[in-house]
């Protein structure tokens, strides 16, 4: 069972109208997601512009820290500050943690509505059930009857 990194970031614009969230998870083996979610303060939770990136870890770690360098940077209409995300919103509060599977499947779910979770997840391979959910289903179907007879191949 793997396990998976959380790094975030949560930036919110000096004009206060404004919201950018990076979360990159990295799963143990080397595959990464970069997700990218922005828009205006009154669509943060659930809502704004949601962009995955589907990558390797190093991938999105360097067009991660491209974005969030651009987002920081002064231009005539202000810039993007580091704030602390509120408390409720579990996905943000656990950068810099490890977390297994059902954690993450619990807080992305949480996180983002429906299709957007759902686009993350499978990425992962993931579905919205947990192990438990699972147990005792056997999959009954019969073998399908190949088609192939003894000169299948032989070119």
């Amino acid at each position: 069972m793997s396990n998976y990194y959380i790094f975030s970031s949560y930036l919110e614009h000096t004009s206060g109208s404004k919201f950018y969230e990076t979360v990159q998870i990295n799963e143990e083996g080397g595959a990464a997601v970069l997700i990218k979610r922005h828009g205006p303060i009154t669509s943060k939770v659930g809502g704004g512009n949601f962009t995955p990136m589907y990558s390797t870890h190093q991938s999105c770690t360097k067009e991660c820290m491209k974005i969030l360098s651009e987002k920081r940077r002064v231009r005539g209409g202000g810039k993007y500050e580091d704030v602390t995300p509120p408390s409720d919103m579990r996905l943000l509060n656990a950068n810099g943690r490890t977390v297994n599977r059902q954690e993450l499947i619990d807080i992305v779910n949480e996180h983002y509505p429906g299709k957007q979770a759902t686009a993350v997840l499978s990425y992962f391979a993931l579905t919205g059930q947990s192990d438990q959910d699972n147990r005792g289903i056997v999959d009954e179907r019969p073998d399908e009857p190949s088609e192939r007879d003894a000169n299948w191949g032989a070119w």
